[in-house]
């Protein structure tokens, strides 16, 4: 039957007739011609997509115009002023209170003014201001608790020396809490590792008067020698000098002898390459007056100091 099946397929195609090249594309042409379209027709594929295009094109003109109905179009908007920083704003508050202060005519009640907004915006120095005004009643109403309550936050919480530094003092007089030494001086301690010289001054007299801490003039004097730094490049001169030098052979007591405290404090500024010192203590060794034994040789040991220092004036002496 296969066999059979196969013929007749190979008959039917032995049967059918042969159409040319040339031929077929005549056909395919006009068959073409009869059935595409004119240009101006269209077909229902063309037909839908123009609808929906023009169905979008209606939707965007109606979102425009809603747009346009719902945001006027303005030229000229009104300035939009930016937010500044409460850190920011805080800082030019209590600037602005200091510049109340540094002028010939302070006015402390507005400053404070100042200072208390500057603080309500979380400021810490003007809150150390207000808290300090408060415990010792100048220029605010005097109220213990609320100075005690601003300066355990700023202590816990900013570390402030100057915090530290306060409530040192009302634990040491027992101002608002009971008085206690111990805290007092923990307070202290802390306060005099920062940039607050009034610590420092505390804990140098704690260490010279043996109070609540073992006596040592050496622990004394370094804390005041720090303050000293601190202060005097900050020290101004208007009318005169402030601070004046007084020559070491010249300052003597009524015994005629100068003071023993002031050469060891010559001797200690020599040490730290004070020309001045150094040139003094060489005249005064040199000369052997007012109490003082002659030594060349220690005249010797200071003016070589201040010699190799670039003094011209110590050369002359050696």
């Amino acid at each position: 039957q296969q066999q059979q099946q196969q013929q007749r397929r190979q008959q039917q195609v032995a049967d059918e007739p042969v159409v040319s090249h040339s031929a077929h594309a005549q056909q395919v042409s006009e068959s073409e011609e009869g059935t595409v379209p004119s240009a101006q027709a269209k077909s229902p594929v063309s037909e839908l997509g123009a609808d929906s295009n023009s169905e979008l094109k209606e939707e965007s003109d109606l979102a425009g115009s809603s747009d346009e109905a719902k945001v006027p179009v303005q030229e000229n908007w009104p300035a939009v002023e930016e937010e500044v920083p409460p850190i920011e704003k805080a800082t030019d508050i209590f600037e602005a209170g200091e510049a109340l202060l540094n002028v010939s005519t302070p006015s402390h009640a507005r400053a404070y003014e100042k200072f208390i907004e500057a603080a309500d915006l979380g400021h810490v120095e003007a809150r150390e201001h207000v808290a300090v005004a408060h415990l010792v009643g100048d220029y605010l109403v005097r109220d213990w608790p609320k100075a005690f309550d601003m300066l355990a936050l700023l202590a816990k919480n900013r570390g402030s020396s100057r915090a530290q530094l306060y409530l040192g003092i009302m634990y040491a007089f027992g101002i608002h809490v009971n008085a206690s030494q111990s805290r007092a001086l923990v307070y202290y301690t802390f306060a005099s590792m920062g940039k607050e010289p009034l610590a420092k001054m505390a804990m140098a007299y704690r260490h010279m008067a043996a109070v609540t801490v073992p006596e040592s003039c050496e622990t004394s004097l370094a804390y005041y020698a720090a303050v000293a730094e601190e202060v005097v490049p900050h020290v101004s001169v208007s009318g005169g000098e402030m601070v004046s030098r007084v020559r070491l052979t010249d300052d003597s007591d009524s015994a005629g002898q100068v003071s023993e405290d002031l050469v060891q404090f010559y001797h200690y500024r020599a040490l730290k390459a004070d020309i001045s010192a150094q040139m003094a203590l060489g005249q005064l060794y040199m000369q052997g007056s007012q109490g003082v034994a002659r030594s060349f040789q220690e005249a010797l040991h200071f003016f070589s100091m201040a010699h190799k220092a670039g003094n011209a004036n110590a050369g002359g002496f050696i």
